[in-house]
């Protein structure tokens, strides 16, 4: 609804105005001044689209309101309506481009076709102006996409000149949305986007962007809020809205463009820590968690995480000997001494658990994470460190029997995960199904492919479908939507995006830009 100001000091002249426009069916809210002072205090406080004003009035006459109007909003519309038939009143409502100049009383068809005219540029000025935020935000989205692929800043304005990023100076926070489904093929992300923006804005009264990085993830730019209280206001309104859970990691501030990269791999690590806690929905350097180490100095602290860290590695790539000497080096460690409290142990040995759990396959029974967190809670109760350390040795012994069986080289894994989907790109893939395939649990996976490849696996299928989707743009008379399918999309809004953030263009002006006209002449694409 656009919103008209009527200036005129007799009350009579005003609800004429409002009648005719009810009358007409024109839908204005109407705001009234009785003279130009009073409406200069209405201009300066709301954004009018037109001004409909008397010319002689007290205080300020309508000439003098409408230039200061014009100076205030640009592009407001302005008609005049007077007793006077005077050409000087017209030459001046010239000057201040003016829709018409209307004498009273008012004719009431004179009225309606001006109204009529003056609706179609408010409607034109609106489409224009949706049209340039649009083109802008699309921009704004792939700059940042190149930026999370690690592609500096001095090589993205090599071959792109017009590149320009102090749209964002005004964040420095990322934060990471994470679901465990292909949210964004059921979710269109404009609906999204606009329902996340209004809430974050209701909450904080800052601007954000978001970025959609693939099918389960979206990067959210903020600053200036409370991270915490931002990310649980977003978990909540995506659950109140479309029922789905959404994880979201925060990170440490990002001081340059160079840096998102960073801290967009620290937000994907954060993320791994909810393995063994799918409840808690924020991770991050904000989620207030602290480990209880109470007498330990920062050498030890170093060492044991160090060890813990040599674990996960053994761990990743199924290196039982080093595995079983890292765990009797820091079990034998602490059976010596006695001035460390019993609370650091019990939750160093926690910790041990939880990194020997992720060299267990989940088919095998006693693997469950219901069944960890038990292994767990009986550290607290059991009396002795030998106590202890017998759960830790059991729990080793299991973990060393099971790579021993039907174990895999990495390169072997990672090269029949990448056969199948190219064998089967255009189907429906997910970290589980494929899991499924090389039979090892979605994380460990994940982890693995990530380590071999370089990227995740997400990033590759994408990869992979956009890469095929530019071959059949330029060697096929395929339509777009038929494209989507054939590459394994199920909405072509989506793909047509996914195509846009992965080379900068759409697949229609892909296709005219790379195939002569002649090829292209009964495809009929404009995506």
């Amino acid at each position: 609804m656009y919103r008209m100001l009527v200036v005129d000091n007799e009350p009579d002249e005003r609800m004429v105005v409002s009648y005719l426009l009810k009358e007409y069916h024109y839908e204005f809210e109407v705001i009234e001044a009785e003279n130009g002072r009073d409406a200069l205090r209405v201009l300066r406080d709301t954004h009018i689209d037109v001004l409909f004003t008397d010319v002689k009035m007290p205080h300020i006459n309508g000439i003098e309101l409408s230039k200061r109007a014009r100076a205030q909003i640009p592009d407001i519309q302005i008609v005049f309506f007077s007793g006077f038939d005077d050409f000087t009143f017209v030459k001046s409502a010239l000057s201040v481009q003016a829709v018409d100049y209307l004498l009273k009383p008012i004719v009431p068809e004179d009225f309606n076709a001006i109204i009529s005219i003056l609706q179609k540029r408010l409607e034109e000025a609106r489409a224009r102006c949706a049209i340039q935020k649009n083109s802008a935000t699309l921009r704004e989205k792939y700059l940042v996409n190149q930026l999370l692929r690690n592609i500096p800043p001095e090589r993205i304005r090599q071959y792109d000149p017009q590149a320009d990023f102090r749209f964002l100076e005004k964040y420095d926070r990322l934060l990471l949305l994470h679901f465990d489904e292909t949210f964004f093929e059921r979710v269109f992300e404009q609906v999204f986007e606009s329902g996340i923006t209004a809430a974050v804005t209701a909450l904080t009264g800052e601007r954000v962007t978001l970025v959609n990085i693939n099918p389960s993830q979206s990067v959210l730019l903020a600053g200036g809020a409370d991270e915490r209280r931002l990310a649980r206001a977003v978990c909540g309104y995506i659950s109140e809205n479309w029922g789905a859970v959404c994880y979201v990691a925060v990170t440490e501030p990002f001081q340059s463009l160079g840096d998102l990269y960073h801290r967009y791999l620290e937000a994907e690590s954060w993320l791994e820590s909810r393995f063994f806690d799918p409840a808690r929905q924020v991770c991050g350097v904000q989620d207030g968690q602290q480990a209880p180490l109470l007498d330990l100095n920062k050498q030890n602290q170093n060492y044991d995480d160090e060890i813990l860290c040599a674990m996960a590695n053994n761990i990743k790539y199924k290196d039982s000997e080093r595995l079983q000497n890292n765990v009797l080096d820091i079990l034998n460690r602490y059976s010596v001494r006695s001035d460390f409290s019993q609370l650091y142990i019990r939750v160093l040995c926690a910790n041990i658990l939880r990194t020997l759990h992720k060299g267990l396959s989940p088919c095998l029974p006693g693997t469950s994470r219901e069944e960890l967190e038990m292994e767990i809670s009986s550290l607290f109760s059991l009396t002795s460190y030998n106590e202890i350390k017998g759960v830790i040795l059991r729990k080793l012994e299991k973990v060393t029997a099971n790579f021993t069986k039907g174990q895999q080289s990495a390169s072997h894994v990672i090269t029949r995960v990448i056969a199948y989907i190219h064998g089967h790109y255009m189907e429906e893939i997910s970290l589980q199904i494929l899991s499924q395939v090389v039979y090892l649990s979605p994380r460990y996976l994940s982890s693995l492919f990530i380590a071999e490849t370089g990227c995740g696996i997400n990033r590759y299928l994408k990869k992979v479908r956009m890469e095929k989707a530019r071959e059949l743009l330029t060697t096929s008379n395929m339509r777009i939507h038929s494209i989507c399918a054939a590459v394994g999309y199920t909405k072509v809004s989506y793909f047509c995006q996914s195509f846009q953030d992965e080379f900068g263009v759409t697949p229609g002006r892909y296709r005219k830009d790379h195939v002569c006209a002649s090829n292209t002449e009964d495809w009929g694409e404009d995506a």
